[in-house]
């Protein structure tokens, strides 16, 4: 049995073909999201992280930093619970990895590997076994399992992915929706994807070329699951994310500074960059806390229910389409299912989406504090 180290550039590519792994399959990653939302994203969302990884991850920075450039990046792409999840994953494995070293032996590999796993839990606010999270764990775990037999680092990750398979396949029965539904968890697939990909480089040298190299943050809108989570009044109703960097962050700080504004919380993040993800039902609140931690670079408010109502319950073939100067109660708005797009309100040099970040109140509020006059600008085509 022989040992086996990784160069930098070589672990770098094998964290690309993770990557390309991934992207190949989110469309069926898309039709098979159940949890915790049937709105048939997941596979965006991860398109949207590894499309960052591929396109802004810079193999050519010095050497200490290329791997940082990668978490970084990931951070900067996540979207959506299982997207953040796995940004904070690959951010605790590259911290806990030595980049000094021109090399990467087992022992280290393996530690990181192990040390990433908390870093996802840690960032959740209500963990779910049988998602992606529990694949992590249990990948870690048959890695170490499998190192006490072996040095040979190709024959342990073979091994440790067929193990996977099995693992995946078992998500089926641990939550109802998926067991209703006979899917596996759509994150931990794109999770099982990533180390396909990861592994056969390491393997093999295969660098997968065929993917889908374009990226449209809209899920299918074929996917309608038979069985499904209904939305619910008492349901939290926006989806709400932001970036924010800084120096000296702290995700378990804002965790505590955001807990009482809604649930499925997940923080994710270092010192440089903080990736929130939380439902809610005052998203403008959220933002108005952020704003003390550092700059927000971005935001995002998804309005889940208008969601599943167009995937599950559309009441209309035609859609009714509004920038958000039409001053419509949310009853009208709701009634005909109209789709509301928010101006971005520029104040201080930091942006605002009209009457979802901001309210009306605080908005004039700020007019008589500030100095300069807010701007406005259109939404994009987009």
């Amino acid at each position: 049995m022989k040992a086996m180290t990784l160069g930098r550039d070589q672990f770098y590519l094998s964290l690309m073909a993770g990557a390309r792994s991934v992207l190949r399959h989110k469309d069926t990653l898309n039709i098979i999201n159940v949890f915790p939302v049937a709105d048939g994203d997941t596979g965006s969302n991860l398109a949207s992280l590894m499309h960052a990884i591929l396109d802004e991850s810079n193999i050519d920075v010095n050497e200490k930093n290329k791997l940082i450039s990668v978490a970084d990046r990931a951070l900067e792409g996540a979207r959506g619970n299982s997207g953040i999840i796995f940004a904070q994953y690959l951010n605790g494995l590259l911290t806990e990895l030595d980049a000094s070293k021109e090399d990467i032996d087992i022992e280290s590999l393996f530690y990181a590997i192990d040390k990433a796993v908390p870093y996802a839990y840690d960032a959740i606010s209500e963990p779910v076994e049988g998602t992606m999270i529990t694949l992590m764990r249990e990948w870690s775990e048959t890695l170490n399992l499998l190192k006490q037999k072996t040095e040979d680092l190709v024959f342990i990750l073979s091994e440790s992915f067929n193990t996977l398979r099995t693992l995946l396949e078992e998500t089926t029965e641990k939550l109802d929706v998926l067991k209703q539904n006979k899917v596996v968890d759509a994150g931990a697939k794109g999770f099982y994807h990533f180390i396909e990909g990861f592994m056969h480089y390491l393997r093999d040298g295969i660098m997968d070329e065929m993917y889908d190299d374009t990226f449209d943050e809209s899920p299918d809108d074929n996917h309608h699951p038979e069985n499904h989570e209904a939305f619910n009044e008492g349901d939290y109703r926006y989806c709400t994310e932001a970036l924010i960097s800084g120096g000296n962050l702290s995700a378990k700080d804002i965790k505590r500074t955001l807990h009482d504004l809604g649930d499925s919380m997940v923080v994710a993040g270092n010192e440089r960059k903080v990736r929130i993800h939380i439902h809610t039902n005052e998203p403008d609140q959220v933002f108005f806390r952020l704003r003390d931690y550092g700059k927000i670079e971005q935001q995002k408010v998804d309005d889940m229910k208008r969601q599943y109502e167009i995937k599950n319950a559309r009441k209309y073939d035609t859609a009714i389409v509004t920038d958000s100067i039409a001053d419509l109660p949310q009853s009208v708005i709701d009634q005909y299912q109209v789709h509301q797009i928010p101006l971005v309100l520029t104040i201080e040099d930091s942006d605002y989406y009209d009457k979802l970040t901001i309210t009306t109140n605080k908005f004039y509020q700020f007019m008589d504090e500030l100095e300069e006059y807010p701007r406005s600008a259109q939404p994009n085509l987009k």
